[in-house]
Parts: C-alpha cells; structure tokens; sequence
C-alpha cells in the first residue's frame, strides 16, 4: 500500500546498500525492504525528497536524484544482485565523490542526508571510515547508519554516523514501518 507523506523540508537523500563482508543474501533483502518501504512512505518529488541509490558493492550508481518515478525506483532495487565483496568505505567516498561532491545534483538548501545500510557489522578499520566520512560531515551531510542483523556491532557504527541518534538497526522486516519514520525524523531534526 502506497503512502505518500507529505514533505516539508527539501531532502537530498543517498540511499547505499551492499554486500560488505560476511552478508548474507537474507540480509541483503532486508535491506532493499529498508529502502522500498521508506520509498513507499515518503515517495519522492521535485521540490520534495530527492533520492539517490548506490551500490556499494560495485560502486554502480541505481539513481541520481532526478528520478522522480517511485515505483521505477522500487524495481532498480529489486533488480539489484548481491554482490560480497563491498566495503562501507566505499559507499561514503562513492556517496562524496558521485553524489554530494557533484553541485550539478545537489541542491544547496536541501537538508544532504546518506543512510548507510550494513549488515551486523564491518570489519573495517576505524581510522579507514573515520577518515571516508569526514568530507560528507565537513559539508553537513547527516550520515545514518542501519544495521541489520541481530547483533549488530554499534560501537564500529558510531564511527562513522553523524552521532548515536544516527544509529538503527532492525532485524525483520515487520519492523520497518515503525523504523522508517524514525530514521527520516532523525534526518530532518539534524
């Protein structure tokens, strides 16, 4: 069931997804569920939502903020084929270099927001994704970062989110109506 809810702010909005270290094809459609449902609430528009989706497994960019057509959005992620070999590094230099570097895409009174989905956790070094998301906080960009899994590891998280209120994991996709508008409260509060 589609529900649009209204938007007030503008948002520029990146949503990447990929299949960093040890995740499993479940999780990975977990993930496109976050995606879809938040499709599904906030749907996009041009003075509204701008939406923009990376795969960071292969660094392929789905979508570059000018795709307006939410159900065409929805079929790009479904397409999507898991891929295990990406890295969360990648998704924030990708998310910088592609996206919130490029002034062409962005617009400069937007609300610039990434929501990182991961899986339980990354192995990744602290030093490695402290130093990717740096640029991306230095320009304002609120970087979310949902894990999904049981367990996740919110300490490796934290090193690379806007901050703990930036943080959310879920486990099952019955959880989600009930997540998606917390993570989008989180992103237009600031």
């Amino acid at each position: 069931m589609l529900r649009f809810i209204d938007i007030e702010q503008p948002v520029d909005l990146v949503f990447a997804l990929g299949g960093a270290g040890s995740i499993t094809l479940d999780t990975f459609q977990k993930q496109k569920g976050f995606i879809k449902q938040f499709l599904d609430t906030y749907g996009t528009s041009a003075p509204g939502m701008h939406v923009a989706i990376i795969d960071y497994s292969t660094g392929r960019l789905l979508a570059e903020f000018q795709n307006f057509d939410t159900d065409n959005l929805k079929d790009k992620v479904d397409r999507l084929r898991l891929t295990r070999r990406g890295r969360v590094q990648s998704a924030l230099v990708g998310a910088n270099n592609q996206l919130f570097g490029n002034s062409k895409l962005i617009r400069s009174y937007a609300i610039k927001a990434l929501i990182v989905l991961t899986g339980e956790g990354t192995n990744e070094a602290d030093a490695t994704l402290r130093n990717a998301a740096s640029p991306l906080k230095n320009q304002g960009v609120r970087i979310v970062a949902v894990a999904v899994g049981k367990n996740p590891v919110r300490r490796k998280l934290l090193v690379f989110a806007s901050g703990e209120e930036y943080i959310f994991d879920f486990d099952e996709n019955k959880q989600l109506p009930a997540l998606v508008p917390k993570v989008y409260e989180v992103i237009i509060k600031g």
